[in-house]
């Protein structure tokens, strides 16, 4: 049986909806579906959270997931390095360039995808952690960055700029300029973990950071001692 199954069947004998799961461990249910498809591997912490919700012994899942890491290695050719640390908020800076497919001899880097960002108000953003869920084509214009990444956007309230289930990218080190799209990650008092938010920048004032949503339309305000991180997406011919 592989890792999918185990997680599927386990949800299923349990009567959970991989949107109550998805709740339950603090990924999105677009992440669940990827593990029970079988196209993604989920982060270390997340797969204990996975474990304890479906009553699961974790030795199991840990052994099914170095399986199926083997058999993914073997399948693309290259090692994919995972992030162990959970508390680190964004890749290393040459994470991006850790894992590389060599397709008829050529060479594509790959870059993280770190988590789902949710475009919600403050308090419903998706958890952002340093794990790598999978590994995508780095786009042609963050080839040079080190420590690029990307995320997948889940809530309509960045449509129709962004929409459910698309994939960002985003530069760690540009500064965003004001109307720019950015990914906010915001710690609260009691977080685990920081939550991103994907908004349009407006700016700072007075020690908040003010961000820009479309549904429904307003500005929202987070307290700048608060926020881990503010980065740029970036687009082709805007990078």
């Amino acid at each position: 049986m592989t890792l999918a199954d185990v997680v599927r069947r386990a949800r299923e004998a349990k009567g959970m909806t991989q949107a109550q799961l998805a709740e339950a461990v603090g990924i999105s249910q677009q992440a669940v579906g990827l593990i029970e498809s079988g196209r993604t591997k989920a982060p270390t912490t997340s797969w204990k959270r996975i474990a304890a919700a479906l009553d699961i012994p974790l030795q199991d899942l840990k052994t099914l997931m170095d399986q199926a890491k083997a058999e993914d290695g073997r399948i693309k050719g290259s090692h994919l390095t995972l992030a162990s640390d959970s508390s680190s908020r964004v890749p290393a800076p040459n994470a991006g360039r850790a894992a590389n497919l060599t397709p008829m001899g050529g060479v594509i880097r790959t870059i993280p995808v770190l988590g789902h960002a949710a475009g919600g108000a403050p308090g419903r953003g998706f958890i952002i952690m340093g794990d790598i869920i999978e590994r995508v084509p780095c786009p042609p214009w963050l080839e040079s960055v080190d420590g690029a990444y990307a995320l997948y956007v889940d809530g309509e309230s960045m449509v129709p700029r962004y929409f459910p289930g698309e994939r960002v990218y985003i530069h760690p080190h540009k500064p965003p300029s004001p109307n720019d799209f950015v990914v906010a990650q915001v710690k609260r008092p009691g977080d685990f973990e920081p939550h991103g938010y994907i908004k349009q920048y407006k700016g700072w004032d007075r020690g908040m950071l003010i961000l820009h949503q479309f549904n429904p339309d307003e500005d929202l305000e987070f307290d700048g001692d608060e926020v881990v991180a503010l980065h740029k997406i970036v687009v082709p011919g805007l990078s």
